[in-house]
Formats: C-alpha cells, structure tokens, sequence
C-alpha cells in the first residue's frame, strides 16, 4: 500500500472498510481486532512499517482469542504504537455538544476538551471563527459557503465543526508525536459546499498529520485533489469461496 498524507477508502457497505481501517489502530487498540475475529477459524495477520531513523516493523497476528504482537521479528507481550491515532467513536456530524460528553467520547479530560474548543478557531484556521461553551454545551460560529452560521448545540455538533475538533486534537498531537486521523465514516454528513470545504481542510499543505478517511463513494462528479490518494476496496468476483468474499485493494493510479 502507498500512503500519502490524505487518504481516502471507497467501497461499497460491507465490504471491508471499516475492518481494514482498524487495522491502523490495532497494535495501540487490539479490542478493534478481536471483536472481528470472533469467529475461531478467522484470522488477521497485519504489519506496519516506519522509519526511527532507521526501519522498523511491528506485527500482530489475531486467531480466535489468541493474540500475538512482534517487534522487529521478536514476540513482545504489546509494542509500543509509533504514531498517535485520532478516532471519533462516531462520524463527525453526530457528535455530542455536551462538552463532558464530548470529552468521554474522545478519551479526554473535560477541562482540556474546554480548552481544545476554546482555542479551535487558532489552533485549525478554518471555517470555524468563533466557540464559547454555554450551560457546557458548545456553541460555535462557522463559514458554510458564503454564509455565517451559528451552532448552538441544542442537538449534535455540525458535521463541519465536529471534523474541526477532530483536527484540532490531531494538529495539537502532531505538535509532539507523528498522527494519523482516522475518519470512518466521513461523507455521509456533508452536503456538496461541506464536502468541498472538508476536503480542502483536511488536504491543506499546513497540516501536520496523515488522514485516512473512508466512504461509499465521491459527492457527484468532483473528485478530490491532487494531494488525495483514492484506494477502492473491490469484491472480487473470480475468488469467491462459498459465503465468503474475498477483496482487494486498487489505487486509482494502477490497473483494476
């Protein structure tokens, strides 16, 4: 796989999307694995490769309830994760407004949680210009195309504020360690004026982390930036084995 710094997964529900993307977290996060290898001929065998300087490996393997981790070739009881995974529990425009609600759904203290929004509008330089926190629920006041909206919170977050917080915790955990943003899903929110602004947030030479995000499919016919690199996970037809699908992973650059 090649990754660059925004990425983006298409395929179609059920496929393997999200299942794929849990690998990314699985050494810091193995629950993700094994809740899917339930079942006790199933198994999942995934690797990761770094450079600290020098390059660096780490495994896991998953069958059944058995775990195992390996770092560069030797059997260790974890690895320590090299870079810092940014994962909402939920997709941006279903968040919670509730500031200490917030907090727990993101791992966080509420009193940083409060100063992560207090200082989003400096920390991303986005669509979001103004937040203040109102009774703990947040409130805040964002660009949506040519209009100036206000979120008061009365229910979830705007799917657009929402993916700021995100960026703020990923831009202010890059500050200190490498970080991947996680985003599944990530279009089903947006409308065509969300989606271009989201992307064009995400894909803004002045972040400081990668983004893996994924979705069913791209919004009409506007396809992403240059500084994309589009993965689509496909069934393949040719090596069907009963109930079982098998699927591969196609880069837009190589042949289907």
């Amino acid at each position: 796989m090649r990754f660059s710094r925004c990425n983006m997964f298409l395929g179609k529900n059920g496929i393997g999307k999200s299942h794929f993307i849990s690998l990314l977290s699985g050494l810091a996060a193995p629950s993700h694995i094994m809740e899917r290898v339930a079942h006790p001929t199933s198994r999942v065998h995934a690797a990761l490769t770094w450079y600290d300087p020098q390059p660096r490996r780490a495994e896991f393997k998953a069958e059944g309830e058995r775990l195992h981790f390996f770092a560069d070739g030797q059997e260790v009881p974890f690895v320590a994760f090299p870079y810092q995974v940014v994962r909402a529990p939920r997709w941006s425009g279903d968040l919670p407004a509730d500031v200490h609600d917030l907090a727990k759904d993101l791992g966080l203290d509420h009193w940083v949680m409060r100063k992560v929004i207090s200082d989003l509008p400096e920390i991303v330089g986005g669509a979001v210009k103004r937040t203040r926190i109102v009774d703990d629920r947040i409130r805040a006041d964002f660009v949506l195309g040519n209009c100036v909206e206000t979120d008061i919170g009365d229910r979830g977050l705007h799917s657009l504020v929402g993916l700021e917080i995100l960026v703020a915790l990923a831009e202010t955990y890059a500050r200190a360690h490498p970080t991947l943003l996680l985003l599944d899903p990530f279009l089903s929110g947006f409308d065509w004026g969300g989606y271009h602004q989201a992307t064009a947030l995400l894909g803004s030479p002045v972040r400081g982390f990668q983004t893996v995000a994924v979705s069913t499919e791209l919004r009409g016919n506007h396809p992403l930036g240059p500084e994309w690199t589009v993965t689509r996970i496909v069934c393949d037809e040719a090596e069907r084995m009963g109930r079982r699908r098998w699927a591969r992973l196609v880069q837009d650059d190589q042949e289907p």
